[in-house]
């Protein structure tokens, strides 16, 4: 009977602990382990009433446990040491990132492929410049490379170039990438294509671009205008060369540039300026442009050493070398060289020098080479051969083939863009130049009218070209070199003018009041059909007419 006690006495104990273990599981258990909440608790019932039979003193059967279809009431008091339990819920499953494997596409690109009349720089500062947004943040961690061609009239021809390539925010970030060419200025006139390489092009999740990006467009001249200086010309000819005094001529050669001192303004130029160790600039205080004293081979104050000679698709790269340099702080602190433009360029020849055209005091060691420009002739199957140079000799405007190997670089700096041209027509057949403060007549002489096709033109001689305009009054004159130059305008072609403000315009000669240097029986012209310049027998019958005078 003991023996048969003290095990009764066991099995109640082991039930008791058993019943124990199930509760502190179902209280504590479903929230360490979410899949014991799925316990029955009927079964913990069936074990509180074996007890109950076995034991009926026991305190189980005194509180029971609740089926599972029995709710417990909030106000219920719980027994005395017993902590009361919460109604057992699942919780929500985490949530499962799904990765990004959707690879990036290109949305927009500066320039459109395909497009035209591109200016050579935009933005501030003024850059060539490609810009790529895409459709997502990229990884701006990776390194890039891009070829560039410019074309001829057959293909594309590779050119040196080391773009720098900067990341910026439009709609996410770092989603645009902003390819600037070491140019600095994307050259005029011309046909370019850029390829980029892709491979490095991906995501910040390291999905890569798919499509290649290539891009093929067309650039136009720049839309600036510079204040005209004088020519320094300062003495005065007749038709047969001879050297009179201005007084003496005034009659039968009247207001030609040499008795015109200062006209329309003084020319100013400085230099040569120490701006850096053994570097120099000479400045234009009349355009604002900065020159590089010495041609690309040559240095110090004297220009010493010999001018490397290069063909036009090298030179465009060339004055890279002076924004690298000191470290890329810059030649002489400036980090904006570049190829000057057709239209910059002719400002540097004062027409009183001959081999070398530049002012040897201004430009030591000067040669007689041609200085290339940023500006091809045109981008028709023709004018892509050819870019625009002025001859070192005689200051002449010529345009020759970009394969010539035998011209130099003379890199120029502006900070910024000049102002735009601004003509007003006052409608008395005369525009008024708004920047350089000049009237021109609105036709030609011989023509008039609103479009200026009345009548016909009448091409005469220089010496009764400079009596008709005198005839006119009122300062009306013959315009010098610098002063007919500035109405180029290589946006339009043949004639290369601004066919609003000067409409039915002979895409011929005409001619200016300046004598050459070179031989003074001839006096120079500008030939609209194209913007060259060169000098002619002042007996020449050909050239036509456009009269200025300064504005009231």
């Amino acid at each position: 009977m003991r023996i048969t006690f003290i095990l009764h006495r066991f099995f109640k104990l082991f039930i008791r602990l058993l019943i124990f273990s199930f509760g502190l599981i179902s209280f504590y258990g479903c929230e360490i382990f979410p899949t014991l909440n799925k316990l029955h608790i009927d079964n913990l019932a069936e074990i509180n009433i074996a007890i109950c039979i076995a034991d009926p003193s026991s305190s189980f059967c005194e509180t029971g446990i609740p089926n599972s279809t029995t709710e417990t009431d909030e106000g219920t008091d719980s027994e005395e040491g017993e902590v009361p339990q919460e109604p057992i819920t699942n919780p929500e499953p985490p949530s499962v990132i799904e990765p990004d494997l959707t690879p990036p596409t290109l949305i927009s690109t500066y320039p459109l492929n395909g497009s035209s009349q591109v200016p050579p720089c935009d933005g501030n500062p003024c850059r060539g410049r490609i810009i790529l947004t895409f459709s997502e943040s990229m990884d701006t961690n990776k390194n890039h490379s891009m070829d560039i061609f410019v074309s001829d009239a057959g293909t594309f021809l590779p050119v040196s170039n080391n773009p720098e390539f900067v990341w910026t925010t439009t709609s996410f970030a770092n989603d645009t990438l902003n390819v600037f060419v070491s140019w600095y200025w994307f050259p005029e006139n011309s046909r370019l294509q850029f390829k980029l390489d892709i491979e490095n092009l991906m995501d910040s999740s390291g999905n890569k671009l798919l499509t290649p990006i290539e891009l093929t467009f067309a650039t136009t001249v720049s839309n600036q205008s510079f204040q005209i200086s004088d020519t320094d010309v300062s003495t005065c000819y007749n038709e047969s060369g001879s050297v009179p005094v201005c007084a003496v001529v005034s009659a039968s050669y009247p207001l030609q540039d040499g008795s015109l001192i200062g006209t329309p303004q003084n020319r100013s130029f400085e230099g040569p300026i120490l701006a850096g160790v053994g570097e120099h600039i000479t400045r234009d205080n009349v355009s604002g442009l900065v020159w590089a004293t010495c041609n690309i081979g040559q240095s110090g104050v004297g220009c010493s050493g010999i001018e490397e000679k290069l063909n036009w698709y090298q030179a465009l790269n060339a004055c890279h070398s002076y924004n690298m340099a000191n470290f890329e702080s810059g030649y002489a602190n400036r980090k904006n060289w570049r190829l000057p433009t057709k239209q910059e360029v002719a400002s540097l020849p004062p027409l009183n020098y001959f081999n070398p055209a530049l002012d040897p005091s201004l430009f030591p060691n000067s040669t007689s080479s041609n200085i290339w420009t940023l500006t091809g002739r045109g981008t028709d199957s023709f004018g892509l051969n050819f870019a625009w140079n002025l001859n070192g000799n005689t200051g002449i405007i010529q345009n020759s083939m970009k394969t010539s190997t035998s011209f130099i670089v003379r890199c120029v700096s502006s900070q910024a863009l000049n102002l735009a041209r601004s003509f007003t027509d006052n409608g008395d057949g005369t525009i008024t130049d708004n920047n350089a403060k000049l009237r021109w007549r609105k036709c030609v002489n011989g023509l008039s009218g609103s479009s200026c096709a009345t009548g016909s033109v009448m091409p005469s001689n220089w010496g009764n070209a400079l009596l008709e305009c005198e005839a006119l009054g009122s300062g009306w004159r013959l315009p010098n070199y610098h002063e007919l130059l500035s109405l180029v305008d290589n946006r339009f072609n043949a004639p290369s003018i601004d066919p609003i403000y000067f409409p039915n315009t002979s895409p011929s000669s005409h001619w200016t009041s300046t004598t050459s240097a070179d031989n003074s029986k001839n006096a120079w012209i500008v030939l609209f059909s194209n913007g060259a310049s060169n000098p002619v027998t002042k007996t020449s019958f050909a050239p036509l007419i456009r009269c200025v005078r300064n504005e009231p």
